[in-house]
């Protein structure tokens, strides 16, 4: 990158000569979905950790000042595809079905931005989600799912209420 300056899967370019900053999370795999809220980055993506050594599952909250990890660590099973802030939630869709370590989110979940820990809000995916589109009290999923809410059927493309989970009449 740039005349040799190394960065693994995540870089800050300076916006004049698109050359790369200081900035260097130096992840040790893909990086897929970004969402910035406040001074923090979060990067969703099929890794295990960032800053050489700093164990973070697929998901971590980095300071876009220092390019280091916080200690936010929702510590996911899977790969994270897609994400969107909304109020003081992180929606993430992907393929995992395992938030903080043991809480089942089947393959999409809303987190605190504060702490990391999932909240009540639980669709139940029966496949992976690859995006999420926030829009008024709706979130609008899409990727391979056949059911939402467990028994559900939804093809591919789901409208869920933002408050509860449950799929909308939209199909």
């Amino acid at each position: 990158m740039n005349g040799g300056t190394t960065r693994n899967r995540l870089a800050a370019l300076d916006l004049t000569t698109a050359t790369a900053t200081g900035w260097n999370p130096d992840m040790n795999n893909t990086v897929y979905a970004l969402a910035i809220s406040g001074s923090i980055l979060h990067a969703g993506g099929a890794y295990t950790s960032l800053n050489g050594s700093t164990a973070r599952n697929n998901l971590a909250a980095v300071d876009l000042n220092t390019g280091m990890a916080t200690a936010w660590n929702p510590n996911l099973n899977n790969s994270v595809k897609s994400m969107e802030i909304s109020g003081s939630n992180l929606y993430i869709g992907g393929a995992f079905t395992l938030v903080n370590g043991a809480t089942t989110r089947n393959r999409l979940a809303a987190l605190d931005l504060t702490t990391g820990t999932a909240t009540v809000w639980n669709p139940n995916m029966s496949a992976q989600v690859n995006s999420i589109v926030v829009n008024g009290s709706n979130i609008y999923v899409g990727g391979f799912f056949t059911t939402v809410n467990g028994a559900t059927t939804r093809n591919s493309l789901a409208a869920l209420d933002l408050t509860t989970g449950t799929a909308t009449a939209w199909d």
